[in-house]
């Protein structure tokens, strides 16, 4: 009768570290596959930030104004801005 105890104990003891050793495994693919999720996320967030810059970027890119006169606004020396001569209905004008 002991034998038969000490085979189920065995048997128990087996049984329960084949179940932590499995849970390990499981948790450890758990905790990478969230990394790269996490991973994969990031990268797509910066790639739709830098669309979005791109987007913006192309808004500022320098067009010809046909028809129009060109301006020189600054001081000397200054750098100044070249601008569309057309400040008719403008309170204030920005280059960039």
């Amino acid at each position: 009768m002991k034998s038969k105890h000490n085979f189920v104990i065995a048997l128990l003891i087996v049984a329960l570290c084949s179940a932590s050793i499995s849970f390990h495994c499981n948790h450890k693919r758990w905790a990478q596959w969230r990394s790269e999720m996490q991973r994969r996320s990031e990268i797509a967030r910066s790639r739709l930030l830098g669309l979005r810059a791109l987007t913006i970027v192309k808004c500022f890119t320098v067009k010809d104004a046909v028809g129009k006169n060109m301006i020189r606004v600054g001081r000397d020396y200054d750098g100044g801005y070249v601008m569309v001569d057309d400040f008719s209905e403008c309170e204030a004008a920005y280059s960039f």
